[in-house]
């Protein structure tokens, strides 16, 4: 069974003349006035950077567009191992797997990376007047995660505080601080997977 999901990336060009659509480049990425958007063209998600990347005249204002482990999570949450990366057909395409097991338990902030070894793509494409983000999970997602795991794309709020937003039949101003009922969730650690030091990659997250 492949499970997957369609994720419409709410980002449009200004009609001025005439309507623009996103292209992509020579430099390996999306452009559409003075919109830029990058996909995995770095990798560096500890530092917030990376994945599918949103540059509006020339201010980053979302980044680190990839699954991730939670909803929220935070810098040292786990994050996956890019295997491959195809630009062609006017689409970028990448190939990337859980969990990294060099980073398991390791370091002075250490991951603990949950029990669910698959590989996955992101691919970009334009469609219309913007751009569609496919991601393709080849396992489904086990009942512990289900909730949890998804695609994450995390804005800049410096760029956005006032500012108004429009997501399907909703809309609203950027508050400057968050202010919401909270919800608990359990913690992933109760499912934590047998990738320590010693016991040797898992085979299986490397089949591309």
């Amino acid at each position: 069974m492949i499970r997957k999901a369609f994720l419409g990336l709410l980002l449009t060009c200004s009609v001025i003349a005439q309507a623009q659509e996103f292209k992509l480049n020579d430099e390996g990425y999306f452009n559409c006035g003075g919109v830029d958007v990058m996909a995995f063209s770095d990798f560096y998600p500890e530092g917030h950077q990376g994945g599918v990347c949103v540059i509006m005249n020339g201010k980053r204002v979302a980044t680190n567009g990839d699954i991730r482990m939670e909803a929220t999570p935070g810098q040292w949450q786990p994050v996956p191992k890019q295997l491959k990366r195809t630009v062609a057909d006017n689409s970028i395409t990448t190939t990337l797997a859980y969990p990294d097991s060099s980073r398991h338990a390791t370091g002075f902030n250490p991951m603990f990376y949950p029990d669910y070894v698959f590989n996955y793509e992101i691919k970009v494409e334009p469609q219309g007047k913007g751009l569609l983000v496919t991601v393709d999970l080849d396992k489904p997602v086990p009942d512990f995660l289900v909730g949890k795991v998804g695609f994450n794309m995390e804005f800049f709020p410096g760029e956005l505080f006032g500012k108004p937003w429009m997501m399907d039949e909703q809309s609203g101003i950027y508050p400057q601080q968050p202010n919401s009922p909270l919800i608990t969730t359990t913690t992933n650690l109760q499912h934590t997977g047998d990738f320590f030091a010693g016991k040797g990659l898992r085979a299986d997250i490397w089949q591309a």
